[in-house]
């Protein structure tokens, strides 16, 4: 049964043209007198990887790149300053093409303190900063890069607890945006110390966003920890976000209260206040405590477990879930020990997936590792734990882990493989049905060393049926692969397709996703109406007991170009029916007043010679609604949906601008979104000819 679970993932990864180029960056592998670092991967697949590793300097010059294979299963780590013949090696970034599990190890000179981070597969134009030391016995150091080949501006503008005690603004935004000139180069890394950039307001900071008005590529880890000189006593490394979210869930909660201690953080990225509910489970799945309470705008809140804090929050809990009712949540924990002698940082978890690669699980005479798994399905998960060593040989294997709804469970590496945990050097866990959530941790047994790190998605069998992430396709590659437009109506342009693949705004998972822009020349043609669809290859809906959704996620552009008929969202039809239908946002719910929150941010720069003004754009719109039954075993397409009136001008020949649309995520999945808009004015159907557009 496994072995048919996963030839089936390897066959849908290949069937939704995911088999392209993957790539990802490690900002920061320095090697010097305070810290030496060095990179990994593992390969979770039975498909020999070909990777190809780029390494730059500190301005960004080329340092060399060199090509090798990954054999199935196996995994290689190296001295950041043996790959390239030169020692001023700054970040890395590598390139395979299959998806592989990459991780960074930091170690301080003498080797005894560490901290690990996965590699980061996503850039963009925005990074969320949520740790900033004040007191001066730690540090805390962004590092980053611009992965973009242009120059552009970044700006820096920190928020601070208000000053002014006597005002109802607790929380506020320095006023001036500082820029970070650095970042505005190709390739440049970047060294932040909040402490040198902002030392009169250092003691009021509380996190940062990063942003830029370009389309730049901005990647980054944020270290902190203590140090006297150039020797580190404690050190945590996180990768920092790009994109809030409705959730966020803390794994790892220490129940050794003499030893350990534990700090969650969340943060509320939005101007307004953000009601947020938390709960927490107890390791067999049981909730334990709920509460409710609210984030002002722009705070940030520590919750110190079983310390005082103002919710109780206990560590009888075996891990906690915050949900937010907007996308504005961020988050991440903190524990160490009370003496000052550890600490360690960890991201919120990260979405479940069907497998997860844990790319650092040592076993020695000095080291110990365990793992974590959480169960966040709605269903008992029977999850399998393997240990391999770098060959790509299996040592070990931990089958039949039965993980209830919520239930969580540790294990050590001992536990896992008896007496040949020594031989293992990375883990992977995966499930046959639903998915799993897991991280791991590895110390010294002299409790002078702790680092932590989500395991990393590296692929998902969740019972998805159907996915369009595009994330690594182009364009042509998406019609090669079956995708197909149509247009509906008479009037309209004959001109090239106008959807592209946008990757310079943050995506609802990863970095790319799909955009429309109308084609602003008419060539002399009335063209009234733009109705237009990218239309996927048909797939079929299985004949089980299953209900099936249709999700998707939306964002929009400009809302002063939307009208009134104007409908932007997802079509779809049965194989051989001429019925199109509908699933949109329509422009008459976004102007009635009171007809649900539709977040906007305003100050977006977006790369158009027609378009070079100030832009608004919306937050990311997430949809879901329930596919007929009767379509169970018959086939269907689906795909992105543009639908708007466009006035146009035949004297001049040019149409009047319209919004922008943005898809991403588009999935049919027996699990509907936790969180989702439905909109009835936007739901209806059409008859049109089955006849593909054929660009001239």
């Amino acid at each position: 049964m496994k072995t048919k679970a996963f030839a089936l993932a390897i066959l849908t990864v290949w069937c939704l043209g995911l088999v392209a180029q993957f790539e990802v960056v490690a900002p920061d592998v320095q090697w010097n007198s305070s810290i030496h670092a060095y990179v990994g991967m593992a390969n979770p697949t039975r498909q020999t990887a070909t990777l190809t590793l780029s390494g730059y300097d500190a301005q960004g010059v080329p340092l060399g790149s060199f090509s090798m294979e990954l054999a199935p299963f196996s995994r290689f780590e190296k001295a950041s300053k043996d790959l390239f013949d030169n020692s001023q090696i700054a970040w890395l970034k590598i390139t395979t093409n299959i998806e592989l599990a990459g991780f960074v190890r930091y170690e301080s000179q003498l080797g005894a303190d560490i901290s690990l981070t996965a590699m980061n597969a996503n850039a963009g134009p925005e990074l969320y900063v949520p740790h900033i030391t004040k007191d001066p016995q730690f540090f805390s150091e962004l590092v980053g890069v611009n992965q973009a080949a242009q120059t552009s501006e970044v700006y820096s503008q920190p928020f601070l607890v208000n000053p002014d005690k006597k005002s109802s603004v607790h929380f506020i935004q320095l006023e001036e945006p500082q820029s970070l000139d650095g970042f505005s180069h190709p390739y440049n890394q970047v060294r932040l110390n909040y402490g040198e950039k902002f030392p009169k307001e250092i003691s009021s900071i509380l996190w940062d966003h990063i942003t830029s008005p370009d389309p730049v590529g901005l990647s980054a880890i944020q270290h902190f920890g203590s140090k006297s000189g150039d020797t580190i006593s404690q050190l945590a490394t996180l990768p920092l976000n790009r994109t809030p979210g409705h959730e966020v869930v803390f794994s790892h909660i220490n129940k050794d209260r003499e030893n350990f201690w534990t700090c969650m953080v969340v943060i509320n990225t939005y101007d307004g206040i953000l009601p947020c509910e938390i709960q927490s489970y107890l390791e067999d799945g049981s909730p334990f405590q709920y509460e409710r309470f609210n984030l002002e705008p722009f705070e940030k809140k520590l919750f110190f477990i079983n310390n005082t804090n103002e919710l109780g929050l206990s560590d009888i809990a075996a891990w906690f879930r915050v949900t937010s009712a907007e996308r504005g949540l961020i988050g991440y924990e903190i524990f160490g020990s009370p003496n000052n002698a550890v600490m360690s940082g960890l991201e919120t978890m990260p979405p479940a997936t069907s497998m997860c690669t844990l790319p650092y699980t040592p076993t020695s005479d000095t080291l110990w590792s365990g793992i974590g798994f959480i169960n966040t399905y709605s269903e008992v998960v029977i999850a399998q734990v393997a240990g391999f060593n770098d060959a790509g040989q299996l040592i070990g294997v931990h089958d039949c882990v039965v993980l209830k709804p919520n239930q969580k469970m540790v294990k050590s590496m001992e536990s896992l493989f008896g007496d040949k945990a020594s031989q293992v050097t990375w883990s992977r866990v995966d499930t046959e049905r639903g998915t799993i959530s897991a991280y791991s941790f590895v110390g010294n047994r002299s409790r002078t060393s702790l680092a932590s790190m989500q395991a990393i998605p590296t692929l998902d069998l969740d019972g998805t049926i159907f996915r369009a992430s595009f994330e690594h396709d182009t364009l042509p590659y998406l019609l090669d692969q079956g995708w197909t437009e149509y247009r509906f109506g008479t009037n309209y342009v004959p001109a090239i397709t106008s959807f592209y693949l946008e990757r310079y705004y943050e995506a609802v998972d990863g970095v790319h996703h799909l955009g429309y822009d109308i084609w602003p020349k008419t060539y002399g043609y009335n063209a009234d109406l733009e109705s237009v669809a990218l239309m996927s290859p048909l797939f079929e809906i299985p004949n089980d007991d299953k209900e099936y959704y249709l999700n998707f996620n939306v964002r929009l552009v400009d809302p002063e170009y939307l009208r009134p008929d104007g409908k932007f969202g997802i079509l779809w039809r049965e194989e051989g029916s001429t019925t199109w239908n509908y699933h949109t946002l329509s422009v008459a719910t976004l102007q009635t007043p009171g007809e649900g929150d539709y977040y906007w941010k305003s100050r977006y720069m977006f790369p158009k010679h027609w378009r070079n003004d100030v832009h608004t754009m919306s937050v990311w719109w997430p949809f879901s609604f329930k596919l007929p039954n009767a379509l169970k075993g018959k086939r269907i397409q689906v795909g992105p949906y543009y639908n708007q009136t466009v006035p146009t001008d035949m004297i001049i020949c040019r149409r009047e601008k319209g919004p922008i649309v943005f898809w991403d995520q588009i999935t049919v999945t027996p699990k509907q979104l936790p969180y989702y808009r439905y909109d009835p004015r936007g739901v209806g159907s059409f008859v049109a000819p089955d006849v593909p557009y054929q660009a001239p």
